[in-house]
This record gives structure tokens, C-alpha cells and sequence, in this order.
């Protein structure tokens, strides 16, 4: 899984290499991008890509996955706390 994919670099790259990998953003604009990239690629049956919020996922454990990979989230993804309510 890459959380925060955007256009689809590593997810991309990944699914090149033969992986199946679940790629997630929360900008819809930039998983289209990313699901053009992947059939210009031809590696659409490799890859999915996802509307998701890294900082509160809705996926559901039918996305089970054995690595994460987030390589590029924002800066106010990683300093904001999450509320407890």
C-alpha cells in the first residue's frame, strides 16, 4: 500500500517490478492522473488506486496488506494530533 500516492510514482514503480499494490490519496484529481499513468504504463491490472485520508482511513480490512509505504505526506500531515473525540 502507498498512503498519499499522488500521481503514482512508487506505486507505479511497484507494479513494474510485478507487485499488487493499492495506491491511496484524498485529491481525486490526482488518482485519475495516477490511474492515466498506470495504463499508459500498462500496468493497470498490478495497481489500484484509492480515495482515502491518511490521517483517518476509511479502507476496510478487506485491503489487507503486508508493507505501507508513505513516502511524501505534507508536513501538517505529520506535526497536526489527531483529536480524540
Amino acid at each position: 500500500m502507498d498512503v498519499g500516492c499522488g500521481g503514482g510514482l512508487w506505486s507505479l514503480k511497484l507494479a513494474q517490478l510485478g507487485f499488487q499494490v493499492i495506491g491511496t490519496d484524498h485529491h481525486a484529481g490526482v488518482l485519475a492522473a495516477a490511474r492515466e499513468n498506470a495504463r499508459a504504463l500498462k500496468v493497470e491490472s498490478n495497481v489500484r488506486f484509492l480515495y482515502d485520508d491518511a490521517l483517518a482511513s476509511k479502507l476496510v480490512p478487506e485491503h489487507n496488506c503486508s508493507r505501507v509505504l508513505c513516502m511524501a505526506l505534507p508536513p501538517a500531515c505529520r506535526t497536526t494530533p489527531r483529536s480524540s473525540a
